[in-house]
């Protein structure tokens, strides 16, 4: 464990693992309402990122050198993979038919009584006429309160569409990742929205952050906290696939 107080003013690159506990609600058409708890622990080196879930140890690992998204269930000993680009696709396509569904939805509503109106945005979850658009004014907002958290002093962010907070967080410089955090939010698929170069290019590391998509009758709703920071050399073979695993065909909605 790295305390606040071991770390210099410029942190070196961080390599290593931190773990953090999270809730993610979700409402989506068709899909409805879920709630999921998730502990995950993350390593991190220069050319790779691994999620491993400490529940079921469903793993993800992240190859920057080939451009490749590795996905390992033990439990059934399998691993599929696809390109970030293909899982970008995926996830645009996702975002956009949700976004058609939105439209739909606020058509429809038109012809409808008041009454009627709020009995079918009750039955849907959620208004489509309060959703966002795909291409919203973004924002970087700073805030002057601050927070110490596993012994690492952060400083309080938002990033807003349309000036609506979808990510709030908690940052320490203390921490530089090789690459930028924000940008590794939006490879797992979290974010519908373009971001400007100022928000992807973000340095230092949110310790808690809080994700509200709201897509008119979609939300995702994600709040994740860091328990524990570890700096250490990471080897090679934890990125490794077992030789063991069958490969399966990519079918994943999402990464966590």
């Amino acid at each position: 464990f790295c305390s606040g107080n071991t770390i210099p003013a410029r942190a070196q690159v961080f390599e290593g693992f931190w773990e953090q506990k999270a809730l993610v609600t979700s409402q989506l058409p068709v899909w409805g309402k879920k709630v999921e708890k998730e502990d995950h622990r993350i390593f991190v080196t220069a050319n790779f990122l691994k999620t491993v879930d400490l529940n079921d140890g469903r793993t993800n690992i992240f190859d920057y050198r080939k451009k490749l998204l590795y996905r390992l269930d033990p439990a059934q000993k399998t691993v599929a993979k696809i390109s970030f680009s293909e899982f970008e696709k995926i996830m645009k396509r996702n975002w956009q038919s949700i976004h058609r569904a939105n439209n739909r939805f606020r058509e429809k509503l038109k012809s409808m009584t008041l009454q009627q109106r709020q009995m079918a945005i009750q039955f849907l979850g959620g208004d489509p006429t309060k959703s966002l658009s795909l291409h919203p004014k973004i924002e970087l907002k700073e805030l002057p309160d601050s927070k110490i958290i596993v012994g690492f002093h952060c400083t309080h962010r938002q990033i807003l569409a349309d000036g609506i907070p979808f990510f709030d967080a908690y940052w320490t410089n203390a921490i530089q990742l090789p690459r930028a955090p924000v940008q590794i939010f939006r490879q797992f698929g979290y974010f519908p929205f373009e971001l400007p170069p100022e928000v992807r290019n973000l340095t230092g590391f949110p310790m808690k952050t809080t994700i509200d998509i709201r897509l008119g009758v979609a939300r995702v709703l994600s709040t994740a906290t860091v328990t524990r920071v570890v700096r250490k050399k990471i080897p090679a073979a934890e990125f490794q696939t077992p030789k063991d695993f069958r490969s399966v065909p990519w079918n994943y909605m999402k990464l966590f």
